[in-house]
């Protein structure tokens, strides 16, 4: 087996950085459908250092219908990233770690309308036909504002 030229190495940074990008802004504007072509079949998720919860692999389309449900509550979602790194692990296997900053937004009549939560990124994508996150994890730096609005979120129906 050959290494990659540089272009084609170029081409598959970029394939895999816009990949984990698109990840987070179809979520924030909530476009399910376009985020499920870009999740893969299977996605190991481990968000313990924000929630305490196990990692686990979970199905693509249970990714989209959980997000799809902790963040129909919020009026409004944004994630910021940067910083990547993209190691190419072999043909269509690539590592990209960067940071994150995802700010949270609920209109509420007590305490602070906002949670920013911000952290640094270890993700996992490959080409399956177009590449596609596999495995997230999350490493927490801080948090700062209204966590309570998870809860007031969830208690709301979507619009």
């Amino acid at each position: 087996m050959s290494s990659p030229t540089t272009l084609d190495a170029a081409l598959q940074v970029m394939g895999a950085q816009d990949a984990v990008t698109r990840v987070f802004v179809y979520a924030d504007r909530r476009d399910w459908d376009a985020l499920a072509d870009v999740l893969g079949d299977t996605v190991d998720l481990d968000y313990s250092s924000l929630t305490g919860a196990e990692p686990a692999s979970v199905a693509g389309s249970d990714v989209v219908a959980a997000w799809r449900e902790n963040l129909a509550g919020f009026d409004a979602t944004q994630h910021l990233l940067g910083s990547f790194l993209v190691d190419l692990l072999g043909p269509g296997e690539a590592q990209v770690r960067f940071y994150g900053q995802a700010t949270h937004v609920l209109d509420t009549p007590h305490g602070d309308r906002t949670w920013t939560v911000a952290g640094h990124y270890d993700a996992t994508v490959r080409d399956q036909d177009g590449w596609r996150l596999t495995a997230l994890t999350l490493h927490l730096d801080w948090a700062a504002g209204n966590q309570q609005l998870t809860t007031l979120a969830a208690s709301r129906k979507p619009t």
